[in-house]
């Protein structure tokens, strides 16, 4: 069945995340990035799900919004973190809160069985955060890559140089066999 209830379930939801998410993360960065944003996000998703259903379900792959509105999600909760969503239009939830429970509601829904392509979901997330971190040009992934040398280097002196590995004492206490 093409058009069938979960069809119009996910337009429904990935209107209503459009319309709230949309309008603020526009005015912050203009309708040229918004659109960029909108569309790499989507992009992400289909090679999320691509990526998972070569291995799962070869011939399967899904591409739509719902991906892109994932990483709105991602966005707005990283720039608007202390702003209140209804979830559902009655639980408020502080914005930064909002992605790890829609991702934990996907997971539920995937093992109560219900048709969610959560690959196209990480995807559209996983797209949004290298916009966020400037991972998207040459000189933006090697000043993210050096960032992550960096900061491994910072893990390794703060743990001593040890890697993060430390002997423990074991044994026997009475030292016998």
């Amino acid at each position: 069945r093409a058009v069938g209830p979960e069809f119009w379930r996910c337009l429904l939801a990935n209107g209503i995340g459009l319309y709230f998410l949309g309008p603020p993360l526009e005015r912050v960065w203009g309708r040229r990035r918004f659109l960029r944003t909108w569309l790499v996000c989507i992009v992400g998703g289909a090679v999320g799900s691509l990526l998972l259903n070569l291995v799962i379900a070869p011939g399967v792959t899904t591409v739509g919004a719902s991906a892109a509105v994932f990483g709105l999600l991602l966005s707005f909760s990283r720039r608007h973190g202390d702003a209140t969503i209804l979830l559902f239009f009655v639980i408020p939830v502080r914005a930064r809160w909002i992605l790890p429970i829609a991702v934990g509601i996907d997971v539920l829904m995937v093992a109560n069985g219900q048709n969610v392509d959560i690959a196209a979901h990480l995807g559209g997330i996983a797209a949004a955060w290298l916009l966020e971190e400037g991972w998207t040009s040459r000189a933006g992934i090697r000043r993210g890559m050096i960032g992550l040398k960096v900061r491994l280097r910072r893990w390794r002196r703060g743990r001593g140089g040890r890697g993060g590995l430390r002997s423990i004492d074991g044994g026997r206490r009475d030292g016998g066999d």
